[in-house]
């Protein structure tokens, strides 16, 4: 079993974060913006791990809900959608933040 070249830049740090984002889905004409949860698993300063139930695909832009506890709200941060594969019965997916 071989292993998949690292690709990242800057280290991330380990985390166990629910989170919750948006993301606009094309539907019978129509788009239409959907709420899904998720499970942010590490971060960096470019982007995060994340584990949905959602398929997700490449180039895909999210509009993410982080949770900030010591202010009790959510911080909106704009990501792209780098790499996405399934994980069992969800996905996981790798996130680069965008402004």
């Amino acid at each position: 079993m071989t292993h998949a070249e690292e690709k990242r830049t800057d280290p991330r740090k380990s985390v166990n974060q629910a989170i919750s984002f948006e993301l606009l889905m094309a539907e019978k004409d129509k788009l239409r913006n959907v709420q899904v949860n998720g499970l942010c698993s590490d971060i960096s300063r470019y982007g995060l791990g994340l584990t949905t139930d959602c398929l997700l695909e490449q180039d895909n832009i999210l509009r993410l809900h982080f949770p900030v506890s010591e202010l009790n709200t959510t911080l909106p941060l704009y990501a792209k959608v780098v790499w996405s594969r399934p994980a069992a019965a969800d996905f996981k997916a790798g996130l680069r933040f965008v402004a």
